[in-house]
């Protein structure tokens, strides 16, 4: 990439500290017609390679809350209870976004109609008790043969008929207890359909987001190889600008879209310390270190001259000498180099040069060394940009 340089000296500032430094000519300091190096000093601390996606915020467990069934988990495959029938609401105590405790009475309908109907099923079950005590006193009584099998068969049906009625009571007894809507954990409400004053035939009443707050995000396939679980994130909601951690908790075994020739992955990151201000369907930012090292001296990438294992670094002293040093190299990301041996913290390493006015500068692999190749990149990187390295590995 070329550009033409309208002012006497372009500067290009790598790295945070990055200066121009004039190769300066004789006695008199009079400025050398050759290049001018941009270097930046190396520094001890942490690094680390991280890889990015976008999702929005979701509860870890969302319940459908059906009229006449069991609170359920909603999933890919199940929208929440099995709750059956045309049910009258009678009140409804929440609305979305209200948090709710365990216990709480969220809606309950019209019980009239079931009640009546266990009143009449209780009578069928003492009319059944009573039918079957009078078939085991006649199978009691019975004597020959055929009477006794006579007998038997009328027992085993009143028998039957009685654990029948009995099913019904039960069942009927439930869906009385059911017109109440009860929140089954402490959470949030995300969704109510039912209305006081009118019928409800299918759906979930009212939906219940529980758990910690988490964000699904869409990684793509070259991603995919250096995520793991339990590998540590950082969370970034816009909507109140905070960085949250968190951690993966899940990883989607096949791919979640393929958009063109992108083929992406859904992983779930559970965020570990969300503020009281975060919602769910906010929009978030999810950045996974996948690779990090603690406590070394490192440079930034561009610095790096030719190709793993094998590197050099350009350090300039203090009277603008440049030498060629060798260096190991160990973890490398899209903008950083943990350098392992060969130099010190506080040295000054080359990153780029900078030409004469109206002279072209020349970058090569991000920049140009005089007499050396520039930093050899991979196929690695985060999915904000540029690919550093050897892709946030350990040659």
């Amino acid at each position: 990439m070329r550009w033409k340089v309208p002012a006497a000296i372009l500067l290009l500032v790598v790295g945070v500290g990055a200066v121009v430094v004039a190769i300066t000519g004789g006695p008199g300091g009079g400025r050398a017609n050759g290049p001018q190096y941009l270097t930046a000093t190396a520094t001890s601390g942490d690094i680390a390679q991280t890889v990015d996606a976008t999702g929005s915020l979701t509860r870890a467990t969302t319940y459908g809350l059906d009229f006449g069934a069991a609170p359920a988990a909603i999933d890919a495959a199940s929208t929440g209870g099995s709750g059956s029938g045309t049910w009258s609401v009678k009140e409804v105590k929440v609305a979305v976004g209200d948090t709710v405790k365990k216990g709480a009475v969220l809606a309950t309908a019209d019980p009239t109609t079931l009640e009546r109907n266990l009143s009449a099923a209780e009578s069928s079950l003492q009319a059944a008790k009573s039918q079957k005590t009078i078939a085991k006193n006649s199978l009691d009584a019975a004597v020959g043969t055929d009477a006794r099998r006579q007998a038997r068969i009328g027992y085993d049906n009143a028998a039957s008929q009685y654990l029948q009625a009995q099913g019904n009571v039960a069942d009927l007894r439930k869906q009385v207890a059911r017109t109440t809507i009860v929140a089954p954990v402490d959470g949030t409400v995300t969704a109510v359909a039912a209305v006081a004053g009118t019928d409800l035939s299918s759906g979930p009443a009212i939906t219940l987001a529980s758990g910690p707050l988490q964000v699904t995000a869409d990684f793509t396939e070259t991603d995919l190889p250096s995520l793991k679980l339990d590998q540590p994130a950082t969370v970034t909601i816009d909507a109140i600008d905070t960085d949250v951690p968190g951690k993966v908790v899940a990883i989607a075994p096949s791919a979640a879209s393929s958009s063109g020739s992108v083929v992406t992955y859904a992983v779930t990151i559970e965020l570990t310390d969300s503020p009281a201000s975060a919602r769910p369907g906010m929009s978030a930012n999810a950045a996974v270190t996948t690779a990090q090292a603690s406590g070394v001296i490192s440079v930034p990438a561009v610095a790096l001259n030719g190709s793993a294992p094998t590197y050099t670094v350009l350090v300039m002293a203090s009277d603008g000498s440049v030498q060629t040093r060798d260096v190991t190299v160990g973890l490398v990301t899209s903008s950083q180099a943990e350098i392992q041996s060969g130099l010190q913290a506080g040295e000054a390493v080359v990153v780029g040069t900078t030409a004469a006015q109206n002279q072209t500068t020349t970058t090569t692999g991000g920049f140009g060394f005089p007499g050396g190749g520039g930093f050899q990149r991979g196929t690695g990187g985060n999915n904000n940009g540029g690919n550093g390295g050897n892709g946030g590995t350990r040659p």
